[in-house]
């Protein structure tokens, strides 16, 4: 039952003319009834789907949460600097030697650039040892000029170097300046061991 908005009589939700005043009724107010019928049908329809759906859902028949994978772990990048000179004068005949230890195998690399400055044709030469090789290299008379090394340069003016290592051992760096009767030589030398993973040089 409603209220007639003209009289206030009390009529039936359908009515569409008052019987009290006979007065038409607003179609607003008669479709009041059938708006609010549509609304939650409407709104049943959609909580359905919905509820269904979700039933169908792998994580809803499991109980899981589904998560991103977790990211792959990254490992900071160790080095230890065994040269970085602007100027590095070598006298004839002699060498410059600078070394690291790596602690524990692992991934790395010795690596550095020495470049001719002064002297002569700015021309020098670069060894890697591993620890056992620079000590038979030490017992080798002058001019040392071959010898068994994990890396050796030609004689030259710019040598770049990249050197794998990968096993626990102390690994030096030589800068040789040829024979006795060469002029002495300036050079610029930066060089590092670097590891990646746990490997840690020191």
């Amino acid at each position: 039952m409603t209220k007639c908005p003209y009289c206030a009589e009390e009529l039936l939700d359908e009515a569409v003319v008052c019987p009290h005043c006979n007065r038409r009724r607003t179609p607003k107010a008669a479709a009041n009834g059938k708006t609010w019928a549509v609304m939650v049908l409407v709104g049943g329809l959609v909580l359905a789907v919905t509820l269904f759906f979700r039933k169908r859902s792998p994580d809803a028949q499991t109980g899981t949460r589904r998560e991103n994978p977790p990211a792959a772990p990254t490992h900071p990048v160790r080095s230890v600097k065994l040269v970085d000179l602007p100027t590095l004068e070598i006298r004839a005949g002699e060498f410059h030697h600078s070394s690291a230890e790596l602690h524990e195998a692992g991934d790395c690399a010795l690596r550095g650039r020495v470049l001719g400055l002064a002297g002569g044709s700015k021309d020098v030469k670069v060894l890697v040892f591993n620890d056992d090789q620079m000590t038979d290299w030490l017992k080798t008379p002058p001019p040392r000029d071959s010898a068994v090394a994990l890396y050796q340069s030609p004689q030259q003016a710019a040598i770049t170097f990249d050197v794998p290592v990968s096993v626990a051992d102390a690994y030096h760096l030589v800068i040789l300046n040829g024979l006795a009767k060469s002029p002495d030589k300036t050079v610029q030398a930066s060089a590092e061991l670097t590891c990646s993973g746990t490997a840690s040089p020191g």
